[in-house]
């Protein structure tokens, strides 16, 4: 099923400033892509739970928290880092 993906303003900002600050956009670009597509399609598989509520997934740079509202087949990307 396909869920709809939010950006958190904070963890977009932050994703603008690893952008800006990195070498290579390409790699970025490439781990938002790869991040996004699999929150969208199934955000409950590869990952790590941190608690009932946020989770953690990876996609090399690239770091993200998330939260999965179930019932309204939506996504929160709550905060981004580079690892």
């Amino acid at each position: 099923m396909h869920y709809q993906l939010f950006w958190d303003r904070d963890a977009e900002a932050n994703l603008t400033a690893i952008w800006l600050a990195a070498r290579y956009h390409q790699r970025i670009n490439e781990a938002v892509l790869r991040l996004e597509q699999k929150l969208q399609s199934h955000p409950e598989d590869e990952r790590e739970s941190r608690d009932d509520e946020y989770r953690i997934m990876f996609a090399s740079p690239l770091a993200v928290t998330y939260r999965i509202y179930e019932e309204d087949r939506k996504v929160l990307i709550l905060g981004a880092w580079r690892y």
